[in-house]
């Protein structure tokens, strides 16, 4: 005998409906950690980097620098090419001294 939706309490039906969900929700993927998919690497106007897959619109402020390649090549392009982490802004208030520079100037 199959049982049928109407033929359970609505309680039941409600945790059904939910587990449902949860179901749904718990298989779905993040798309920026699909090992499989195809990537860009932005950058914005303050020279930081992302890491961002082709299927999803590049937000305003950002360019591609870099792909559409695998996620490991875009990531070895960040590697190799943000070797400076500092916002453009800060780099240019600081006269490009690196943070040991900075220090220094304030003692």
């Amino acid at each position: 005998m199959r049982l049928r939706a109407t033929d359970l309490s609505p309680s039941i039906q409600r945790a059904a409906r939910a587990l449902s969900s949860l179901q749904r929700w718990f298989s779905m993927t993040n798309p920026f950690d699909d090992e499989d998919a195809t990537f860009l690497v932005l950058r914005n106007a303050e020279l930081q980097h992302s890491l961002w897959p082709r299927d999803i619109a590049v937000p305003d402020g950002w360019e591609t620098v870099f792909g559409p390649q695998s996620r490991r090549a875009c990531l070895t392009y960040v590697e190799e090419n943000w070797v400076d982490m500092r916002p453009r802004s800060l780099v240019e208030a600081t006269g490009g001294r690196g943070d040991a520079a900075v220090d220094g100037a304030r003692r």
